[in-house]
């Protein structure tokens, strides 16, 4: 992609392609809340609520929603904490959210149902019970992608970097909402703080957490 945040954007071609190898079945993964498609937690999240002490944010505070986190490419926020994402290189099931580490990668699903974030893989998302594609991916039908818009170039279409959003699946992969407008993850690609949601800018890169 022609904008800050493309390395990232390649690095998650290929974390879907190891996801893809790794898919769980149907019966998901053992998430602890319901993340819905918005990146906003429903039930017994602990430190989901917003409340200080959220390891998922640099400024200790957050929606502790799956998808939308100070927590580095690649990661996910579950129980206040990052963990790595279906599709991620991983040692242990401790390590992933979805507590399955199968031949070195966190288990996950490109499609399929789903009843948490954590049952997809890392640049898709739980959208209506089933895993779809956020922003920016190949698509062949509107119902591949998580905002329901393919457009007639066959990819998922969203917002630009800095562009209007109501929650991050308007977004690109790569990128989040924050405040209404998408903002870079962290380890992607920025030339200012504000470019980052994380707020810090660090030798070209945003900073996160892990």
């Amino acid at each position: 992609m022609g904008f800050p945040g493309f390395k990232v954007s390649r690095f998650l071609g290929c974390l879907l392609v190891a996801c893809g190898s790794s898919s769980k079945g149907d019966d998901g993964g053992t998430g602890d809340a319901t993340v819905t498609g918005d990146g906003s937690t429903q039930g017994d999240a602990s430190g989901g609520d917003g409340s200080s002490g959220n390891g998922c944010y640099r400024s200790g505070s957050g929606s502790g929603g799956a998808i939308d986190t100070d927590c580095c490419f690649g990661f996910q926020c579950k129980s206040a904490a990052c963990c790595r994402a279906g599709g991620a290189i991983c040692n242990s099931p401790n390590e992933c959210c979805g507590g399955s580490c199968t031949s070195g990668t966190g288990a996950g699903k490109l499609s399929g149902t789903c009843n948490t974030d954590f049952d997809c893989c890392e640049g898709t998302a739980c959208n209506g019970g089933n895993c779809c594609r956020r922003g920016g991916a190949v698509c062949q039908k509107a119902a591949d992608c998580c905002n329901g818009n393919c457009d007639t170039n066959g990819t998922c279409a969203c917002a630009p970097p800095a562009g209007t959003c109501k929650s991050t699946l308007d977004c690109c992969a790569g990128f989040q909402c924050r405040a209404s407008k998408c903002c870079a993850i962290g380890g992607a690609v920025c030339n200012t703080p504000s470019a980052c949601c994380s707020g810090s800018c660090t030798n070209g890169l945003c900073d996160c957490l892990k």
